[in-house]
């Protein structure tokens, strides 16, 4: 959007950017053809979520680069360091808020406060939103799933799953196909799904959204937009006299330099780093 605005964009990456045509090189291996059928050696991946035989070549390694703790504690997050982040490995699994979400203390049990706006206030941005990133499986009109108007062909069963659907029919249960960021035709250098299930593992036609296949692709070559991979922001910068945050200092992670890049608007990353970058401004 703001590219689109004719702002300058700089974008600053920790990691990589990826070839999907050769990062995603378990997405179809059966478990024959994997080192231990794919379940690592005895203990390998316990307590791991995510991180398998498969996908470990595309996480940080939790182990290995391990967040600071408390003595006694212990934590981990699966990440990616790479353009497009989890993006590149979700399920796709994407739900709109309906109106009953926007207005519990009315709608629901009269807990908590209802929001100021409805269904219908977001439904257009809704709209825009699932035309861009590309939608499957339309809603039946259901409270918990509203009506979409950009959704879309329905992604075919698998057996099992109609033989859920209908046994749910017999005895008055609705089974609700769930919504996914799945293409079902060829779009913008993305090819449709060929359903084989195994989107936690990247996926090498693009048939899921990811920012890698479906934004940054479009973004690449505009003259008001720069991508810079394998720059680790370390912190926000202020400007002494205003206060005001004047732009960000980064690491190049290939040479272990310090850079700033200035900026009249800094607009920070995922939920685990803005907060690191901004308690690190008075504290580097």
């Amino acid at each position: 959007m703001l590219v689109n605005k004719g702002l300058n964009v700089l974008l600053l990456e920790i990691g990589p950017k990826w070839d999907r045509n050769t990062i995603f090189r378990t997405e179809h291996s059966w478990p024959y053809e994997m080192p231990y059928h794919g379940l690592g050696r005895p203990g390998q991946y316990d307590g791991l979520w995510k991180v398998n035989a498969y996908t470990e070549h595309l996480y940080v390694h939790p182990r290995i680069d391990r967040y600071a703790t408390a003595p006694g504690t212990d934590f981990h997050w699966t990440r990616i360091h790479a353009v497009g982040g989890r993006t590149n490995t979700w399920a796709r699994v994407s739900l709109r808020m309906a109106e009953w979400d926007l207005k519990p203390k009315s709608m629901q049990d009269g807990a908590g406060e209802d929001w100021p706006i409805s269904y219908s206030d977001l439904a257009p941005y809704y709209d825009k939103a699932e035309d861009m990133l590309g939608y499957s499986e339309p809603a039946k009109g259901w409270q918990c799933c509203p009506t979409e108007t950009t959704m879309l062909r329905r992604l075919q069963p698998a057996a099992v799953k109609s033989s859920l659907m209908k046994g749910g029919r017999k005895i008055g249960i609705p089974v609700i196909p769930v919504r996914k960021a799945i293409l079902l035709k060829n779009r913008d250098n993305r090819s449709a799904c060929h359903y084989c299930g195994n989107c936690d593992y990247g996926c090498a036609t693009g048939s899921r959204f990811s920012s890698l296949d479906a934004i940054i692709p479009q973004l690449l070559g505009r003259k008001n937009f720069t991508l810079r991979t394998q720059a680790a922001v370390h912190r926000v910068l202020l400007d002494p006299k205003t206060g005001k945050a004047r732009g960000v200092e980064f690491i190049d992670t290939r040479n272990n330099l310090t850079y700033e890049a200035r900026a009249r608007v800094v607009v920070l990353g995922p939920a685990r780093w803005s907060p690191r970058a901004s308690c690190s401004i008075r504290n580097p």
